[in-house]
């Protein structure tokens, strides 16, 4: 069972400096320049972190959650900061035109 992190409000995904600490701490103590962005929202850690915390974890205009997979693809869509997760087998409403006079 897989575990993803998304925001779940308007305004963006951001770790609080006690979640960011906690995630350098997991990852070997060394931040090496990078920022929460570049870990994978399926980081072990990363989840691990804010299932513990909870809205501790939260940066600065976020809400962070964690949401289970059903298999092992996904990609995180947004609208204005808020986040939600698709994967490959979700229903998609295609809106078909119909052509002709």
């Amino acid at each position: 069972m897989r575990k993803v992190v998304i925001n779940t409000c308007f305004g963006g995904f951001s770790l609080s400096p006690l979640a960011r600490d906690m995630l350098v701490d997991a990852r070997g103590g060394d931040w090496g320049g990078y920022d929460e962005w570049d870990y994978p929202r399926h980081c072990p850690h990363l989840v691990r972190i804010v299932e513990e915390l909870g809205p501790r974890a939260n940066g600065r205009c976020a809400d962070l959650d964690t949401r289970t997979l059903r298999g092992n693809k996904y990609r995180i869509e947004e609208y204005d900061g808020r986040e939600w997760i698709e994967q490959p087998d979700d229903p998609v409403s295609w809106i078909e035109i119909e052509t002709g006079g």
